[in-house]
């Protein structure tokens, strides 16, 4: 629909469904892993930074659906 990836970590996986898949899998397995750690240490540093990072996913997908909805309405 004329849509393109805007993330340059992901945008050279973008034409590959199973590479992105891979790519969105290790970055969500790699936060876990890594608020895990940090739980060990600082139980609400690790509370933080997954509420922030679902919170900026969040408005990636917000941003992906009104972006996906204009070029619908086309």
């Amino acid at each position: 629909m004329g849509a393109r990836e805007a993330n340059p970590t992901a945008s050279p996986f973008a034409g590959n469904t199973g590479a992105l898949i891979g790519l969105k899998t290790a970055t969500t397995a790699s936060s876990i892993f890594f608020a895990e750690r940090l739980w060990k240490k600082n139980k609400m540093g690790a509370i933080v930074s997954m509420v922030a990072a679902n919170a900026v996913t969040a408005m990636v997908v917000a941003h992906n659906y009104r972006v996906v909805n204009q070029l619908q309405a086309r």
